[in-house]
């Protein structure tokens, strides 16, 4: 009886090593030069070929781990499918090298695919006027806001042109992957359409960044789309997984080690958003701009580093309270968003 979140490995394998987690299912780590130090990536065995679930970020070191795996463990037989459960770089990053040495095809959500073309269209357009104005309105100084350009930048220098052919993954579609059937679940809220994976003949879920063991997802709204109710999406897609896991199912999180006791954690960040959103609706008893709310939602200081992370995150929180119609907004002369409660008085 599981009562607990329980980690059955005790550890995370070594650099360019492979651990067993399932009859042909496969983990390895790439590591990251980021504070998230790593990400876990999953390889299915099948009797011909590989399928891989997410790839690492498309630099040099990510590279020399594949070709020390392709060469130790793989066999010889090629990696016919690459899935990216979504579009952040380092799940997507080495899809195109991935696919195109081996005429791999990639498999993705039609969701995730758009926004990768809308931001590698904002790149190299350099059209930036739209996220100035969103990080203005949020309250963050005139000379922070040009940020944003190597920012969102960092994105064309981590991932690689995606490859064709591509097929897009919809949820609830059966899949045959390493001699196993797999169910595709969408999540919501992290990313447009993050593709998770349950196999209910071995009991594992591979959840990307959608449930992760000891971090929270990032949940953010994003200039081109400042009135997006991502956290209430998100949250959703929490109570739907709850419906679907069960505490016995091994969770395969894209960070941290894999798990079992899916149900807990989701009550955990389930629970602890909501927290947030009461504490924050409260702090609204005065009006607070976006840049007011760091101090409550995030232990860790916010700076240059972080703060347009920060900045979606707590529009994130402040659009979920107004879609509860918990809040009301006001604009200042300067063009700044200020949220007040519904029923405060100025």
């Amino acid at each position: 009886m599981i009562e607990k979140i329980y980690y059955p490995f005790y550890r995370a394998p070594s650099e360019g090593e492979l651990i067993e987690v399932a009859p042909s299912v496969f983990w390895f780590q790439i590591f990251m030069p980021f504070t998230l130090n790593h990400i876990n990536l999953w390889l299915l065995e099948g009797e011909d070929s590989w399928s891989v679930v997410d790839t690492g970020l498309s630099n040099l070191e990510s590279r020399k781990v594949w070709e020390l795996v392709i060469a130790k463990y793989l066999k010889g037989k090629p990696i016919k499918r690459v899935v990216a459960t979504h579009m952040h770089p380092d799940h997507v990053g080495l899809a195109g090298w991935l696919c195109n040495r081996n005429q791999g095809e990639l498999w993705v959500s039609r969701g995730e695919y758009d926004s990768y073309n809308d931001l590698l269209t904002e790149i190299q357009q350099e059209a930036y006027d739209v996220a100035h104005q969103f990080y203005r309105v949020a309250g963050v100084k005139d000379e922070q806001q040009g940020h944003y350009s190597a920012f969102i930048g960092f994105f064309d220098k981590l991932v690689d042109r995606l490859p064709d052919p591509i097929r897009f993954l919809c949820d609830g579609e059966l899949l045959n992957m390493g001699g196993q059937e797999w169910q595709v679940l969408v999540g919501r809220g992290h990313s447009a359409e993050h593709i998770c994976l349950l196999c209910e003949r071995l009991g594992i879920f591979i959840s990307g960044d959608q449930l992760l063991p000891e971090i929270s997802s990032n949940i953010s709204v994003w200039p081109k789309k400042p009135e997006a109710n991502p956290l209430e999406e998100w949250l959703l897609s929490c109570h739907r997984l709850k419906e679907v896991l069960d505490n016995h199912v091994l969770v395969l999180p894209a960070h941290g080690l894999p798990f079992q006791g899916a149900r807990f954690r989701l009550d955990e960040l389930i629970d602890t958003s909501e927290r947030d959103l009461n504490r924050l609706a409260e702090l609204c008893e005065k009006p607070q701009r976006v840049v007011d709310a760091f101090a409550l939602l995030f232990k860790a200081e916010v700076t240059q580093s972080n703060l347009m992370l920060a900045c979606g995150e707590s529009r994130a929180y402040f659009n979920c309270l107004l879609g509860r119609q918990k809040l009301v907004t006001e604009t200042d002369a300067a063009g700044v968003l200020w949220f007040r409660q519904l029923d405060a008085r100025i």
